[in-house]
């Protein structure tokens, strides 16, 4: 193949997939411009790379796990576009305004009213909690998982802090990354080695151990830095998930301009294999939030001075994902067909598996004040359904979390009796006071209470007969 043919196949390939809307300007160009440069190596490289590029275009570069397989629905279109050349992630990337998924959600009132304990006393007052909850109910078929129904209550209606829920997605990109930066590497090479950052040195295996089940900030700190900033952002992008916005580590106050510098990464292997990633900065212009007002309450405590500031606290600058793009990324790493408009992130089969064995431990050992034990602490509908199903008929992988007295559970919960599933998003904030940062919430009296009524509600629909 002649260069000058492989960039007019590449400009051609790009003006039959036009970029979607992006914070990332001339996209398009810088597609053609970054692929057409790579190319003089000779024909064996530049066939690998448009044959990569035109994958890409088609949604075919995400794995397939097994049978049930992880990216776009025969037939399904994928937004965005996106290439790999020697592990430099190129192509367009969106922010959306609004949610990805068109698809029709039924009004879930009715539902929670026939389901959920106690659902008229949350009902009451739903715009002071901030509640939202998204079901979407699947049925085993074959080796796949359908659609049966969904339902949503008050979904995108206000801006959720995501939490701890938002480590998923950053668990998620630092596979990718690392798949890109060292192909041809086992994934159990990748796990063992070690990572070392300026938050400490750990083996991968580990640190995404520590991240998802018992929920480290420390460890997703050291993804953070990683992945950085605008990477995180765009690659959350590219995978469709529109609404994320990684601003900012967890447990760390800072201005914004260290939470967009990165310090040197090492990822030391141990059969010779090794990447090393100089300190980075940012230049990425975050969008605003896709979901009503981000300035919420009547105070909060200053992290520097530890004094109250009178009026609201703008999030405006804290990391966001919505409900509806949660439940998504649970949806493809679980393997059912991604909402319209998601593709997922780009992982072999044997990473995705991995993720899902995270996603599925139950963690040992007590829960600290006020819980029977850390699952329940960490799978907050667990209580409900193991009442009323049993643990041993269950399949629960989800990644919760819990910050300045929000609330979020993102889960996929099956019953291995009948291989009925329901994938539960939901969040509310449990601040009555609506002073933030103060590190007085209620949890207790109000967040888990709705939490363990909502897995009341999923056992009765993972069971209707009950």
């Amino acid at each position: 193949m002649r260069i000058p043919a492989a960039g007019a196949l590449v400009v051609a390939a790009l003006s039959l997939h036009p970029a979607p809307a992006s914070p990332l300007t001339g996209a398009r160009d810088q597609v053609a411009g970054e692929l057409i440069a790579v190319l003089p190596d000779g024909p064996p490289r530049s066939t690998s790379l448009l044959r990569t590029f035109v994958e890409a275009m088609r949604g075919s570069v995400l794995a397939t796990d097994g049978a049930t397989g992880v990216g776009p629905a025969p037939g399904r279109a994928a937004t965005g576009s996106a290439a790999t050349a020697n592990g430099a992630l190129v192509g367009t990337a969106r922010a959306d305004t609004a949610p990805a998924d068109t698809a029709r959600w039924a009004d879930a009132t009715a539902l929670l009213q026939r389901t959920m304990p106690d659902f008229e006393r949350w009902h009451a007052r739903p715009e002071a909690l901030r509640l939202q909850v998204l079901i979407t109910v699947l049925e085993r078929d074959g080796t796949s998982y359908r659609v049966v129904e969904r339902y949503a209550y008050r979904r995108g209606a206000e801006y959720l802090y995501p939490a701890s829920a938002i480590k998923l997605v950053a668990a998620a990109a630092a596979l990718e990354l690392l798949e890109e930066r060292l192909p041809g590497v086992a994934l159990d090479d990748l796990l063992a080695a070690r990572l070392v950052t300026e938050h400490g040195t750990t083996t991968l295996a580990e640190t995404l151990r520590r991240c998802l089940v018992v929920s480290s900030n420390r460890a997703f700190n050291a993804l953070y830095d990683l992945v950085g900033h605008e990477e995180l952002n765009r690659r959350a992008w590219e995978a469709g998930l529109g609404s994320v916005r990684f601003h900012h580590r967890l447990s760390e106050p800072a201005e914004p301009a260290v939470h967009r510098r990165s310090g040197a990464v090492t990822l030391r292997g141990r059969r010779g294999a090794t990447l090393e990633l100089p300190e980075r900065s940012s230049a990425l212009a975050v969008p605003p939030h896709t979901e009503g007002d981000v300035a919420i309450g009547v105070g909060w405590i200053d992290d520097r001075t530890r004094q109250r500031v009178d009026g609201p606290m703008d999030f405006g600058t804290r990391n966001g994902a919505s409900l509806e793009d949660l439940q998504a990324l649970v949806l493809t790493l679980m393997g059912a067909a991604p909402p319209d408009g998601v593709r997922g992130f780009r992982l072999s089969a044997g990473a995705v598996a991995h993720l899902r064995a995270l996603m599925l431990e139950i963690p040992e050992g007590p829960g600290g004040p006020g819980f029977e034990r850390a699952a329940h602490r960490f799978k907050p509908a667990l209580p409900a359904l193991e009442r009323a199903i049993g643990l041993d008929a269950l399949r629960y992988a989800n990644k919760a979390g819990r910050a300045y007295g929000f609330h979020i559970e993102n889960a996929w919960i099956e019953d291995r009796t009948s291989g009925r599933v329901v994938a539960l998003a939901a969040g509310l904030v449990a601040n009555e006071d609506g002073v933030f940062n103060n590190d007085r919430y209620e949890y207790e009296t109000v967040s888990f209470p709705v939490m363990q009524a909502l897995g009341v509600a999923v056992s009765r629909l993972l069971r209707p007969q009950r």
